[in-house]
């Protein structure tokens, strides 16, 4: 077998801005010859994949799978430059081969993730060839894995549109797969970024503290009435972004939390993860 050089392959992918993988296989099939390497990748589109990766990727959908036994489950967000793409059978069917595959193999991140093999080839040589055939940036952007153990259920669900994707594990005698897709579907809807508060950063409630004194309103207030009123701002902060304490979206009153409504239908059950993917967020 050749033995092709490590700055061989640096030149080819300096050149062709294609990944390392694919350029090795370039060089073996040309007996590594640059020229011929690079004519190699350009045949097969990976060139012109390469050359859309600086392309802005804020659009696409959130993929789902669950095992067999529902014991598992998995969200990917697979993004593109435009929604026309993300609608196309290619795109939808891609991504949820992804999905699958994570659930099956169970990678340990991203990278790993994509050295693993669909068919004879790697997921990121498959997202290559698919970049070259519809002539759009791609990009695989993340994806979770939640696994149930002993007493323990996961939920998913998956809003219109495919958009938002929620994944939430519970634990308890009482906790049941309909009760934590109750819960996912709240979470879609109001999107909280922390499941109680233990898991508020200090410096988050900090800074919510020295918004909440900068208000004009409280200025020369007393110090007793001043805490009071900033427990009551922390609480206020505490029902928005905390997904036991916001307002449970089935609750057509609009006064039971989440937590409230889980001791109510289970008592003792506790949400152990939530993981919630929106398409585009944070990208820049």
């Amino acid at each position: 077998m050749l033995d092709i050089s490590a700055e061989k392959v640096k030149e080819l992918r300096e050149k062709s801005g294609a990944g390392m993988m694919d350029c090795k296989r370039a060089l073996a099939a040309n007996e590594g010859d640059l020229t011929k390497a690079m004519d190699y990748l350009r045949k097969e589109g990976t060139v012109k994949a390469a050359k859309k990766a600086g392309r802005a990727t804020a659009e696409g959908l959130i993929g789902l799978a669950v095992s067999a036994d529902k014991k598992a489950a998995a969200l990917i967000e697979v993004n593109c430059e435009t929604d026309f793409v993300a609608k196309t059978d290619q795109f939808i069917n891609f991504l949820n081969t992804l999905a699958e595959k994570v659930v099956v193999s169970k990678p340990a991140d991203l990278d790993s993730f994509l050295n693993q093999k669909l068919g004879d080839v790697t997921v990121q040589e498959t997202l290559s060839g698919l970049i070259a055939k519809v002539g759009e940036n791609m990009a695989i952007r993340r994806f979770r894995l939640l696994n149930a153990g002993m007493s323990e259920v996961v939920a998913a669900y998956v809003h219109a549109g495919s958009k938002i994707g929620v994944l939430i594990k519970m634990k308890g005698e009482k906790a049941d797969e309909l009760l934590a897709r109750d819960i996912a579907m709240h979470s879609a809807a109001m999107s909280p970024s922390y499941v109680d508060r233990s898991q508020v950063p200090a410096s988050v409630i900090e800074r919510e503290k020295e918004i909440a004194k900068a208000s004009p309103d409280l200025a020369g207030k007393p110090a007793a009435i001043l805490d009071k009123i900033l427990d009551g701002k922390l609480n206020r902060y505490y029902s928005e972004v905390c997904l036991l304490d916001q307002p449970f979206i089935k609750d057509t009153v609009g006064k039971k939390s989440v937590g409230a409504f889980l001791k109510e239908k289970a008592p003792g059950a506790q949400i152990i993860e939530m993981v919630r993917f929106q398409v585009g967020e944070e990208v820049a």
